[in-house]
C-alpha cells in the first residue's frame, strides 16, 4: 500500500480550484458537499462555475494563478490544461505543504482523488494510485447497487442513540452488543426502509427490557423471472433475510440470490392447488417474525397485481409487526417487454386492463366480467386454462374476433415461449401452446410484436393442415 487513505474534514476552511472548464466543474461540485469555502481562479469558467458564484457560493477571481493564491489554503485543484502551470502550482504547494491534485496528473499530486460513493455521513473510497481510475469507477457503481440509499440515516441514527446507550448501559461490551443490534437486524431494517418512528421506539424497548419483540416482515416481489430484474431492494432483503417464504412460480436463478444459511420454506401455489393455504401463509409469516427472524415473502411478480399480497400485509399488520414492501416488476410488464410489445400505445391502445383468468378459490374469468372492447390491451393472468371461457366473453363484450392475441410461457425466462394469432383461434392456440405459467396479452398492440408475423403465420399453416 503506496498510498494512505484518509477522510480530510474541509467544513469551513478554504479550498482553491484552479481552473474554469469541465474537469474543474466537476471538483467545485465535489467540494461544494464539504462545506468548505471555495474559490475559483478562472480567465474563462464554465456557466455553472458563473452561476455558483452569483449566488454567492464561491468566490471566483477571473484572472491568472498568482503564488500568493496558495496561501491560507487546506486543499488546492489544479485543472488548468496547461502542463507547465500545473507542474508550478504543485511545486508551490508542496513547497509550504499544501494538499494538491493535479487532475489527470497523479505524478503531480500530493494526493489522489479516490472514487467516493457517498451515503453522508458514510463515504466509501475506492483508489487504484492512479494506476485505473476506470476500474474504480465500476467498483464504485457496484457498491453503489449493493449500499441501502439510506445507510446515511442508519449512521445518523446510531449517533443520536449513542449517549442514551451510554447513560444506560454502563459495560462497554454490553454497549457494543447493543450498537451492533442498531446496526444490523430488525431495527436497522426499519431505519432503511424510512420508519424512523418505529426504529425510535425499537431502540426504546431494546434499552429498556433488553431485547426486540418480533422481527420484521418484507413482501417482495420477485419479478417475472429474469434474476437481473430484481430490484435492488429487493436483492438487499434476500441478502439479509434469515427465512424467505417463497412461491411455486419464482424461478431457480432468483432464488439462488437468497442468503446461502437463510432458511427456505416453499408455500407454492397453482391455480386452486395450493401446497399451504393462504391464512397458513400469514400465520408462518407472524409467527417467523415474532420469533425474531427477519422474514421475506417472495413472490412472483408484483405481490398487489393478483399476488394476495394485500392478505398477507392485513395479517402481519394485525399482529403488530413492522412490514415493508418491495415491489416488483410484474408479469404483464416483464412479458410485454421480452415480446416487445408495448402495452399502450398513441395508435392502438390508450389503456390497459389486467385481469386473471382465476379469481377467489379458482371462480373463472367470466365472474369478474370481460372488459369492454374499443382502444385497449387485456393481459390476462392465468388465463391458459381459460381460454375457451375467455375468448367467449371477450367476443360477447364486442372485441372482434380478429382482435390480435400473444400467449407467452416463462416470460422473460431463457425457455420462453410465445405464440401469437387472432382472437377467434385463441382456444386452439392454448391447446397447441403448453401448459407453463402463460400470461395472455389480447389487442392490436400484439402486432407490433418482432414475433407477431412469425407465430401468427406458422399458426395459420399449421390451422390450414388439420384442414
Amino acid at each position: 500500500m503506496h498510498s494512505l487513505p484518509i477522510f480530510l474534514s474541509l467544513n469551513q476552511r478554504e479550498a482553491l480550484i484552479v481552473g474554469g472548464g469541465e474537469a474543474a466543474t466537476q471538483k467545485l461540485r465535489l467540494l461544494k458537499r464539504t462545506g468548505a469555502r471555495i474559490t475559483v481562479i478562472a480567465k474563462d469558467p464554465s456557466a455553472e462555475i458563473e452561476a455558483a458564484a452569483v449566488t454567492d457560493e464561491i468566490i471566483l477571481l477571473r484572472r491568472h494563478f498568482r503564488l500568493d493564491d496558495i496561501r491560507n489554503q487546506a486543499v488546492i485543484f489544479a485543472a488548468t490544461g496547461d502542463d507547465a502551470l500545473d507542474a508550478e502550482i504543485s511545486r508551490r504547494a508542496q513547497d509550504v505543504g499544501v494538499p494538491v491534485n493535479i487532475v489527470d496528473g497523479p505524478a503531480l499530486s500530493s494526493f489522489l482523488m479516490p472514487a467516493i460513493v457517498d451515503r453522508d455521513p458514510v463515504l466509501v473510497a475506492i483508489g487504484t494510485g492512479g494506476s485505473a481510475p476506470i476500474l474504480a469507477r465500476r467498483v464504485r457503481e457496484r457498491l453503489e447497487r449493493l449500499l441501502p440509499a439510506r445507510l446515511g440515516s442508519l449512521a445518523r441514527f446510531i449517533e443520536r442513540w449513542k449517549d442514551p446507550v451510554r447513560g444506560r448501559v454502563s459495560d462497554p461490551a454490553t454497549r457494543r452488543r447493543v450498537l451492533e443490534q442498531f446496526s444490523e437486524g430488525p431495527i436497522a431494517d426499519l431505519v432503511l426502509n424510512g420508519q424512523d418512528r418505529a426504529a425510535d421506539e425499537a431502540a426504546a424497548q431494546l434499552l429498556e427490557t433488553g431485547t426486540v419483540e418480533g422481527g420484521s416482515v418484507a413482501l417482495v416481489g420477485a419479478g417475472p423471472g429474469d434474476p437481473e430484474l430484481l430490484t435492488l431492494k429487493a436483492l438487499r432483503a434476500l441478502s439479509d433475510a434469515d427465512i424467505v417464504f417463497y412461491d411455486e412460480l419464482v424461478a431457480e436463478p432468483i432464488l439462488d440470490r437468497i442468503r446461502r444459511d437463510a432458511e427456505r420454506v416453499p408455500v407454492g401455489k397453482r391455480k386452486a392447488n395450493h401446497s399451504v393455504p393462504q391464512e397458513g401463509i400469514g400465520r408462518l409469516l407472524v409467527e417467523a417474525a415474532h420469533a425474531g427472524k427477519r422474514v421475506v415473502r417472495l413472490k412472483g411478480g408484483d405481490p398487489f397485481i393478483f399476488g394476495r399480497g394485500g392478505e398477507e400485509v392485513a395479517a402481519v399488520r394485525a399482529a403488530g409487526l413492522p412490514i415493508t414492501i418491495i415491489p416488483g416488476i410484474s408479469a404483464a410488464l416483464g412479458c410485454a417487454a421480452s415480446t416487445e410489445i408495448p402495452l399502450t400505445h398513441r395508435d392502438h391502445a390508450s389503456a390497459l386492463v389486467l385481469a386473471t383468468g382465476h379469481g377467489r378459490d379458482g371462480v373463472p374469468f367470466s365472474s369478474a366480467g370481460a372488459p369492454q372492447a374499443g382502444g385497449k390491451t387485456v393481459a390476462i393472468y392465468m388465463g391458459l386454462a381459460q381460454a375457451q371461457r375467455i375468448t367467449q366473453e371477450l367476443i360477447e363484450a364486442g372485441h372482434a374476433t380478429d382482435t390480435p392475441v400473444a400467449l407467452i410461457e416463462n416470460g422473460t425466462r431463457p425457455d420462453q415461449k410465445v405464440s401469437t394469432g387472432l382472437l377467434a383461434d385463441l382456444p386452439r392456440l392454448a391447446l397447441q401452446h403448453g401448459s407453463g405459467p402463460t400470461l395472455l396479452i389480447i389487442g392490436s398492440v400484439v402486432r407490433l410484436s418482432r414475433y407477431w408475423g412469425e407465430t401468427a403465420e406458422a399458426a395459420s399453416l399449421s390451422a390450414l393442415a388439420a384442414e
